[in-house]
């Protein structure tokens, strides 16, 4: 990395601000031009921005942590932030992190550099060693990925450290990271290329839960003349301009090619991002409405059941992102679930009787009359059981099971306490319940405190007959144990004042199954 200007000279030119002193705090419309903001500084473009897109609160005391490399970027993104909150737009508290990828050795220029920088204006500096080769290569991925996942999962342990260090009243956390207009139309582009829809047409946010990008209306062009006129030097990374790497090629070589179409492309792409993120926000809300309808509650817990003739009367579009919810749930993550799934999904609506197709992440699609699942394989005994209209058998044993999931009313004496039917705060439970013989692992929680205790140890202390354990039927959610029928329930996940939904199990004794439940039944329904 080479440095940008020949001066050390690291200050703020004396320049008058009274326009963003005497102005109030409702965002200025934005017009744009040649893509800047008609008649505004930089600075006034980015306290705008922060307004417009409520990145900070000026009534509050806010902290933030600006992630700096020594680029023209995050210099510039620190500069403005420090200005406006001497300014009095914000107040709080500005920190900064640098992470050095150990992957170029002009890393280690630009640590001192971003350290005297700091120092000069007195802004707290944290510096993290990483080695993205290693974790590249570790997880299969290139050093550009490896790198930004890196950073991220620094950036967020700053924030909870700082937020350990001071309580709430110190103010939010914040992660200002310099992405900038340019960043955004690259995004979108690398997107269309890769293959995306409307929330992809979104490319980076301004506003993403704790992060905030308040230079995201403004171009490269303006923060190097920022810095320029302000005499403050910054870092150039050389590998930026390597064209191997595809978002440089966008950089370098499309983009140039798109403005040459139309010299405002870039601010027409913004205002297609804000568009596609108005739309997404939308649509998101109408999907999860949808999926209400649709979902049978009634279906084993880490299984998507959906109603087809309630599914079929969605529109086509919500349809689709109902089933691509589902995909994403069930299997637990987005990564590599594409449209083509989505359809696998709609081939199996349009078939008749019974018919599966194979899923990411061993995964399964299943029709059976007029249920659409997404399952994964592990529980597709629970699947089959479910779709008959069965309990849950289990295995070498006269019980079986049968749940059921509904909204905790509050009442605690409704709770029920016969040794046949106990209650679960279902948000509790992360893994899925399933229905098994014990295993080696598995623990059972004693205490609200969290004190647990192997189930093998457990069954000595009560003194339960090892041909009982062996044979008896246990709800699992992983390794923990719920319950052990005719014993105790797990404490991890105990009805209590937080709770919002139940999830009930009931034991089925053999005769029960045979002549009828009796009257200790009655209440589990299904």
């Amino acid at each position: 990395m080479k440095m940008r200007n020949n001066t050390e000279q690291i200050e703020f030119r004396s320049e008058s601000y009274e326009r963003l002193r005497e102005s109030d705090s409702t965002p200025v419309r934005f017009s744009y031009i040649r893509g800047n903001v008609e008649g505004m500084s930089l600075t006034e473009q980015v306290d705008n921005n922060i307004r417009r897109y409520a990145m900070l609160d000026p009534s509050q005391r806010e902290r933030v942590i600006v992630g700096l490399s020594g680029g023209a970027d995050s210099v510039c993104l620190l500069h403005v932030l420090r200005r406006l909150r001497d300014l009095g737009r914000w107040q709080g508290d500005l920190r900064a992190v640098y992470v050095h990828h150990g992957l170029r050795a002009a890393a280690d220029e630009d640590e001192r550099y971003v350290g005297h920088l700091c120092r000069t204006w007195d802004i707290p500096l944290s510096c993290v060693h990483v080695d993205a080769a290693a974790y590249a290569a570790e997880h299969g991925i290139g050093t550009e990925e490896a790198g930004h996942i890196l950073r991220k999962g620094i950036f967020e342990e700053s924030a909870v450290s700082w937020e350990r260090e001071a309580p709430k009243e110190a103010g939010m956390i914040r992660i200002a990271l310099a992405h900038h207009l340019e960043d955004r139309a690259e995004t979108q582009l690398f997107h269309l290329c890769r293959g995306s829809d409307i929330e992809g047409l979104s490319g980076i946010l301004p506003v993403s839960g704790r992060i905030i990008r308040p230079l995201i209306s403004v171009t490269r062009e303006e923060i190097e003349a920022e810095l320029t006129a302000e005499g403050i030097a910054w870092r150039i990374d050389e590998t930026n301009e390597d064209t191997a790497y595809t978002r440089n090629l966008i950089r370098h070589e499309i983009l140039p090619r798109l403005l040459r179409v139309n010299s405002v492309a870039l601010p027409h792409m913004a205002r297609l991002a804000d568009a596609a993120t108005e739309t997404e926000a939308y649509l998101s809300h109408m999907t999860e409405e949808g999926m209400l309808r649709c979902r049978m509650e009634d279906a084993p817990l880490g299984i998507t059941a959906l109603n087809i003739p309630t599914l079929q009367r969605e529109e086509p579009l919500i349809r689709k992102r109902i089933l691509y919810l589902g995909l994403v749930q069930t299997c637990g993550r987005k990564k590599d679930i594409g449209s083509v799934h989505v359809e696998a999904l709609l081939g199996l609506l349009a078939s008749h009787g019974s018919a599966t197709v194979d899923l990411p992440y061993a995964c399964r699609g299943v029709r059976h009359t007029d249920v659409l699942a997404i399952v994964p394989a592990a529980m597709e005994g629970e699947l089959s059981a479910y779709l008959e209209g069965r309990d849950f058998p289990c295995p070498t044993t006269a019980e079986s099971f049968c749940t059921r999931r509904f909204p905790y009313g509050g009442d605690p004496s409704l709770i029920p306490r016969n040794e046949y039917t106990k209650w679960f705060d279902y948000d509790k439970i992360v893994m899925p319940v399933v229905f098994r013989k014990r295993k080696a692992g598995d623990r059972i929680t004693l205490t609200t405190e969290g004190t647990s205790k192997p189930l093998s140890r457990y069954m000595i202390d009560e003194k339960i007959p090892k041909m009982e354990r062996d044979r008896m039927c246990l709800p699992a959610a992983g390794e923990e144990i719920l319950w052990v029928p005719g014993h105790r329930i797990s404490a991890a996940f105990l009805v209590d004042d937080s709770t919002r939904n139940v999830l009930e199990i009931s034991m089925i004794r053999k005769a029960e199954n045979q002549h009828g439940r009796n009257d200790q039944r009655t209440d589990t329904g299904r």
